[in-house]
């Protein structure tokens, strides 16, 4: 097996995908998950108001996301934002997976909406204020949903250290870590 075979078997079976939606309204409705929602998820394949619908839309990576919203800003019709997905059971399974470089695939299931850094990292929901575990892991090891070691992850902002800075590590499951 080639290193790119290896590189997009990898890709197929992660669980972070990203998507695109109303900026303002994402960002209000995340910033209340935790106080008056206990999630935020996009919605997939079914029938919705007795209608059918596709599922919503989402790209294996956060650079095809980025580069289609931009290309279509004007068609869209609203400020777009893009979108981290935890997509329960992985590529293949949770999308149409008629996926090609630069469109989307459409969700077969519903998947929840996290929050991301402009490099697509995910980002603790910020209503989230509970202080989390103080749970040890190496900083190799690689995280189950997006494929990326930890220390590639974003530093957890609701636990400062005594100087001020940041010591764990958020990771795409909603843990914090001490790397």
């Amino acid at each position: 097996m080639t290193f790119l075979q290896v590189y997009y078997d990898s890709i197929r079976m992660k669980r972070l995908a990203y998507t695109m939606g109303h900026k303002a309204s994402y960002d209000t409705a995340l910033a209340e998950v935790g106080v008056k929602i206990p999630l935020l998820e996009k919605i997939g394949r079914g029938v919705v108001d007795g209608k059918p619908y596709e599922g919503g839309c989402c790209w294996q990576t956060y650079l095809d996301a980025v580069r289609d919203v931009e290309e279509n800003r004007e068609k869209i019709g609203y400020e777009p934002g893009v979108y981290g997905l935890i997509l329960p059971n992985g590529w293949e399974v949770d999308t149409t997976n008629d996926y090609k470089p630069g469109e989307h695939c459409n969700l077969l299931v519903n998947a929840r909406i996290v929050p991301i850094t402009r490099k697509g990292r995910v980002l603790p929901y910020p209503a989230d204020q509970t202080e989390p575990e103080c749970v040890r892991a190496g900083g190799d090891v690689i995280c189950e949903v997006c494929g990326e070691v930890y220390y590639r992850h974003a530093d957890d902002p609701r636990v400062l250290s005594y100087d001020g800075h940041p010591f764990m590590t958020f990771l795409c499951d909603g843990r914090s870590v001490k790397l």
